[in-house]
């Protein structure tokens, strides 16, 4: 056992060191190679991209009107998605407050949306607060939950801890 303990405190050590980082990265990595795990066939992710808001006929360098997201979780919700996660910030209301009172309507009727918020840095006068930042309230409210977006992606653009907003 004393071999044990010396082996967990040298591979501390190392990590720590400037090598140390791949070392941690493969730690993380290592259980995955050997997993037989594949992505199940009913998984659907939806990307929106430049193309796509070209394609509806949207600005591409501005956030997709919410009134798209609107059906497309109707069309979600007809073909009986058992849960739908939107990995976009909602964090402002929509200029219509008709537009998100529909999709906050649209996100009842499917039952199980999942909304994304982010982690916030403000600085008021001489104090620096950060916390939490949900999403617009007609929408949290018609949600199932919402959880933080936050990552920190490693050197080699991985994503291996998932960030609980702590700082």
């Amino acid at each position: 056992w004393v071999a044990g303990v010396a082996l967990v405190g040298l591979t501390g050590q190392l990590c720590l060191l400037r090598f140390g980082d791949g070392l941690a990265r493969l730690s993380y990595d290592l259980p995955f190679l050997y997993s037989n795990q594949s992505v199940p066939d009913e998984l659907v992710m939806v990307y929106v991209d430049a193309r796509i808001k070209s394609q509806l006929g949207q600005p591409t360098d501005e956030p997709l009107d919410r009134r798209f997201y609107t059906l497309l979780l109707e069309k979600l919700t007809r073909d009986n998605a058992r849960l739908v996660l939107f990995d976009i910030l909602f964090d402002y209301p929509h200029p219509e407050a008709s537009v998100d009172a529909g999709f906050a309507e649209a996100i009842r009727k499917q039952g199980w949306v999942v909304l994304t918020g982010d982690y916030t840095t403000q600085v008021q006068g001489n104090i620096m607060t950060s916390g939490p930042m949900p999403p617009v309230p007609v929408l949290t409210q018609a949600a199932a939950g919402w959880g933080l977006a936050k990552v920190s992606p490693d050197s080699d653009l991985a994503v291996r801890i998932l960030d609980s907003g702590n700082e």
